[in-house]
């Protein structure tokens, strides 16, 4: 029988976060929306790569909840930091993370609608 190592088990998660991390860039991808961001592949995977990343701050550990985020983050573009409502629910540890994605989700949907997708 092979025993897993630490080495093993954090190479494992490093898979399952990077194959994570690109289903939710696909999925964006594949709604073709024109942001104008990213430009390159690259840039793209490193965006989400980066916006997943960033989940830890707010305490967002689900896949659920960082798939919330991420969406939001790539949606929101320069005005999720200046969307203020949403990073005090973010931020306040009082907030249950059902909360957080709830506000992830709405803003996302507002977002969505004034750029005219139904």
């Amino acid at each position: 029988m092979i025993e897993l190592t630490k080495e093993h088990l954090e190479r494992l998660e490093e898979f399952e976060i990077d194959t994570f991390v690109n289903e939710v860039a696909q999925e964006m991808r594949d709604l073709a929306l024109d942001i104008g961001y990213p430009q390159t592949n690259d840039e793209f995977e490193s965006f989400f790569y980066d916006a997943y990343l960033s989940t830890k701050e707010y305490g967002l550990t689900s896949k659920r909840d960082c798939h919330a985020f991420m969406v939001a983050r790539y949606l929101l573009g320069s005005y999720f930091k200046k969307t203020s409502w949403l990073i005090e629910i973010l931020k306040d540890s009082s907030n249950e993370n059902w909360e957080k994605r709830e506000a992830l989700l709405c803003a996302s949907y507002e977002r969505l609608d004034e750029m005219g997708v139904e």
